[in-house]
């Protein structure tokens, strides 16, 4: 279902090619520059058609399920058609399977009376490696044809571009726009492996056993140590704040946070396993010395036990 929503919010990007596009706003003047569209809170830039080119966006669209939003951007081509950026928050990958659902979501923003007759979605190497480019055959009442043209750049957030065309062969011009895309900074948009979770679970058994190696008088945390803690804390804010600076997505940086945090914990009770493992408990007598149900000892505090003659958990 979260997949069928992003293909469907992608092709709202039709409204902005047809005639009588909804209402957008010109672009900041710091987004264009050397006759680009430069635009570093997304993540992206894009060369202009033309010299001239006026561009304009809109960034209030409808959001998806999840809450995230999406932005399109709008540029007037030397033709007079136009060409559409859109870009999409915390979206998922499409391939030739997803012609269906494509389909299905672009025919319900165009005009009632104009039907979809065709549509072939398909990986590309425009404008990298690993993206996707659909054409859509679009019948109109009068018995011609309009023709859609687009490109998917997928990630941690989803880059459309696309056009609309009265020829069955799809415009040079826009080819070379499309081409022209590039990520300002590719790594921001890879998707995360996430290890979180074997590291949070590593970590939380590692506080259960820490927690009983104190009460049971065990070597504390000392001072350093906390300030290593706090110097690591520190240096992954650093390096969520670097990746926000790069432009990664909100998605992006909530995984990431997770992941740094998980690994943070995990890293933590590691040094804690250390502690332990050098400072076992002291054994004061064979009373001490003997293992009791239900408490989780260390290999050295066993070692230690053994030596002082006990060697099994009481009875």
């Amino acid at each position: 279902m979260k997949r069928l929503f992003s293909i469907a919010i992608a092709v709202l990007s039709v409204q902005f090619c047809l005639p009588g596009q909804p209402g957008t706003m010109p672009v900041p003047a710091k987004w264009l520059r050397d006759g680009r569209l430069d635009v570093p809170e997304l993540n992206f830039s894009i060369a202009s058609p033309s010299p001239d080119a006026k561009w304009s966006y809109r960034d209030d669209l409808p959001k998806k399920v999840d809450g995230s939003g999406s932005t399109a951007f709008l540029v007037g081509a030397g033709d007079g058609s136009n060409y559409v950026v859109m870009v999409l928050e915390n979206s998922t990958k499409m391939d030739s399977t997803d012609t269906g659902p494509f389909i299905a979501g672009m025919q319900k923003t165009l005009p009632k009376d104009w039907e979809i007759r065709d549509a072939r979605l398909e990986a590309s190497d425009v404008p990298a490696a690993g993206s996707s480019k659909f054409k859509v055959a679009i019948g109109l009442p009068n018995g011609s044809a309009y023709y859609a043209y687009g490109y998917v750049v997928s990630g941690n957030r989803s880059y459309q571009t696309m056009t609309f065309s009265r020829s069955s062969d799809e415009p040079p011009a826009f080819t070379r726009f499309a081409r022209s895309f590039a990520l300002l900074h590719p790594i921001a948009n890879q998707p995360l492996p996430n290890f979180s979770g074997i590291f949070l679970l590593l970590a939380v058994w590692g506080a259960i056993v820490d927690w009983r190696y104190r009460r049971r008088g065990g070597v504390k945390a000392g001072r350093s140590a906390k300030m290593f803690g706090l110097a690591a804390v520190g240096l992954g804010l650093a390096v969520l704040v670097f990746l926000g600076a790069w432009g990664a997505s909100a998605y992006y940086l909530g995984s990431a946070t997770a992941t740094i945090g998980a690994l943070l914990f995990f890293l933590w009770e590691l040094a804690r396993w250390r502690v332990r493992r050098k400072n076992p408990v002291p054994v004061a007598g064979s009373h001490e010395a003997k293992p009791q149900e239900g408490i989780v000892y260390t290999d050295s505090e066993l070692e230690a036990m053994r030596g002082s003659g006990q060697d099994g958990p009481s009875t």
